[in-house]
């Protein structure tokens, strides 16, 4: 495995509904860094898949200062993250991924998106919007 960290800034709007990782991930690690305790209600929730197909809450984390949360990526890690709502700037965090290099492709494609990820971040550094 070898991880890739990324900073995300989700701004108000922004959701995610719930889901399991791809397989192509072996680890999942999310670091809050929010300037204060003040919205400690948009973290990341998890959910339980139940017989009848239906995804409850289980626990949902507090997006506060010094936290965040990890998991081995599974078909059973079923997360989301509902609406920012518009009293948050933004909710900004690190999400650190660890791809799964087993086998040539799997190594291949983890290479190619990691390359392709820094050529797109150059260009949007230095193209004007």
């Amino acid at each position: 495995m070898y991880p890739i960290p990324i900073l995300t800034r989700d701004i108000p709007g922004y959701l995610i509904t719930p889901h399991t990782d791809t397989r192509w991930k072996g680890i999942t690690v999310q670091l809050y860094l929010p300037k204060d305790d003040a919205n400690t209600d948009i973290g990341t929730m998890f959910h339980e898949k139940l017989p009848d197909g239906s995804l409850p809450k289980k626990a949902q984390m507090r997006f506060a200062p010094n936290s965040g949360y990890a998991f081995a990526v599974g078909d059973d890690t079923w997360h989301s993250a509902d609406a920012v709502h518009t009293r948050v700037k933004s909710r900004d965090s690190i999400l650190l991924t660890y791809f799964v290099d087993q086998g040539l492709l799997r190594t291949f494609r983890n290479r190619g998106k990691r390359l392709g990820n820094f050529v797109l971040n150059e260009i949007r550094q230095h193209v004007p919007i």
